[in-house]
């Protein structure tokens, strides 16, 4: 298993920090982030999987529970639509989070089939919030999906979070 690099991953990247950054607030900040990953073995523990992508992540006291790709799109459009930048600056229209959430699912379809492959949810326990643990440590709001696409041996993680 290795960490991936590609070109896709580094315009999903970016663009989910362009997201962040149009999407925080006054008294807020939302984190978008992704791992991509090659998989040598398609029978990997999920839980590892996690672990590789995010080392300082606590995944002993998750949830890990299968999802499918139409839950995993309206969980992260409902997150992206339900941030709500109330300085005059940021202010963002209806319209203008369809067009982001368009750029954000056409960037993520550049990396790896979603609408095709195998969605995995992980959930922390909210009750052993940890600062230190890159996927339990939002305040507000947060989810993380994997994408799993075997035939091609590739996962994408997601994480989108809302902290004070």
């Amino acid at each position: 298993m290795k960490l991936l690099n590609t070109l896709e991953l580094n315009r999903l990247i970016g663009y989910m920090e362009a997201l962040s950054c149009s999407l925080n607030g006054c008294n807020y900040v939302t984190i978008f982030n992704a791992q991509q990953l090659k998989i040598e073995d398609n029978n990997l523990e999920i839980k590892k999987l996690i672990k590789f992508g995010y080392p300082q992540t606590k995944v002993e006291n998750a949830t890990i529970s299968e999802s499918s790709s139409s839950e995993m799109v309206a969980r992260i459009n409902s997150f992206i639509q339900r941030v709500n930048p109330y300085d005059k600056e940021n202010n963002l229209a209806d319209s203008k989070k369809r067009n982001l959430i368009t750029g954000f699912w056409h960037n993520i379809s550049k990396c790896i089939d979603y609408q095709n492959a195998e969605i995995i949810e992980y959930i922390p326990q909210r009750e052993n919030y940890d600062i230190q643990d890159p996927l339990n440590n939002f305040i507000i709001f947060g989810l993380t999906f994997l994408i799993i696409d075997r035939q091609q041996k590739i996962c994408l993680l997601i994480h989108c979070s809302a902290s004070d």
